[in-house]
């Protein structure tokens, strides 16, 4: 076995290390890789690289402790590259808005959710990756306006029949605690000359109790406005029927981990049939999310679900096919889509 680089890199060791001498404490951090077996066996360098890679990320996690390599590990170093670049992508607007459709069941066209996008470098950098980077930034809450600002001139200016649809727009954390919120999107609202019934915004069931008590303010001064409140992901948050009786929402987005079993051998309905009979109770609209098949079509609209949103009917597209599917709101012929992150 290849002797330890140096940094306190080490190639096999199991145990946290902790060093004295002339009775300071010393901690170190431990970064580990294993040889592995068969033919596919490491070379030393790629060994020690890996037991690097372990390093810095114990060195991140808090130092003094050591850990194991895994698959993705990286020096940080393309993490502060990622920042910097989205940070200017944020402040030039570079960042795109695309436009996934929502449905009635039978087909009519009811709205669009706006999904930011990015591609750097030539490629698309998925939204899990870039969306954190633009937090640590300190940039979410511009990227948010930007989105937004973006959304409601499509509506207002560009799509047919504007006053027939709705917008929906992701909230983020920083949203969701600033208490001017609601005389904001007042204004905005009158500015585009739009109702504020035509605004849906999102929110996570996961957000809502981050700050409950902030949340709760905004969402309450957004209720008087009457912009519209839809509950995301619910099925998968923290204590979901509490949330129903909190807010309650406008519209429920059914999560697509419930949706993506229907019309499959031995599946059951009874849980979906549930989470729809309550959010009905509660007098919102239910969207059922991630909508690929159409045998789960089939199942939504017999179960009664008010809106799909899915690949099967949609995918998020550029504004300008936004527009031309407002000009003709039916969706198209359902058709077999490989799905994509969201």
């Amino acid at each position: 076995m290849p002797p330890a680089s140096p940094g306190a890199s080490c190639t096999r060791s199991t145990s946290r290390s902790i060093c004295r001498a002339g009775g300071c404490r010393w901690h170190a951090s431990i970064g580990i890789a294993l040889l592995g077996d068969g033919p596919a066996r490491l070379s030393g360098e790629d060994l020690l690289r890996r037991a690097d890679l372990a390093m810095y990320a114990a060195k991140r996690a808090g130092k003094g402790i050591a850990l194991a390599y895994q698959e993705g590990m990286t020096d940080g170093s393309h993490e502060l590259d990622l920042r910097s670049d989205v940070s200017e992508a944020i402040v030039t607007r570079s960042i795109d808005v695309h436009f996934q459709p929502m449905f009635t069941p039978a087909g009519s066209l009811l709205g669009f959710e706006a999904l930011s996008r990015w591609t750097r470098h030539g490629k698309a950098v998925p939204p899990e990756r870039f969306i954190p980077a633009a937090e640590h930034a300190g940039l979410l809450r511009t990227l948010d306006e930007w989105v937004l600002e973006r959304t409601l001139t499509l509506l207002a200016t560009e799509l047919a029949h504007p006053h027939e649809l709705f917008v929906a727009v992701n909230a983020g954390m920083d949203q969701l605690t600033t208490p001017g919120l609601a005389d904001q999107l007042a204004r905005m609202l009158e500015r585009h000359g739009l109702a504020p019934a035509q605004l849906v915004l999102e929110v996570p069931e996961n957000r809502l109790y981050k700050d409950p008590d902030a949340t709760a303010a905004t969402l309450q001064g957004l209720r008087r406005l009457g912009v519209r409140l839809a509950l995301d992901d619910f099925g998968v948050g923290y204590s979901s029927l509490t949330r129903l009786h909190e807010l309650p929402p406008d519209i429920v987005k059914i999560d697509r981990s419930f949706i993506s079993p229907l019309g499959r051998p031995g599946s059951s309905t009874d849980l979906l049939a549930g989470m729809i009979d309550l959010a009905h109770r509660t007098g919102a609209m239910v969207v059922a999310e991630g909508v690929e098949r159409p045998e789960q079509l089939a199942e939504v609209r017999r179960l009664g679900c008010d809106a799909v949103q899915g690949y099967l009917l949609g995918s998020p597209a550029p504004a300008a096919e936004a527009v031309e599917l407002s000009r003709v709101p039916r969706a198209p012929r359902t058709r077999a889509t490989t799905p994509q992150p969201q």
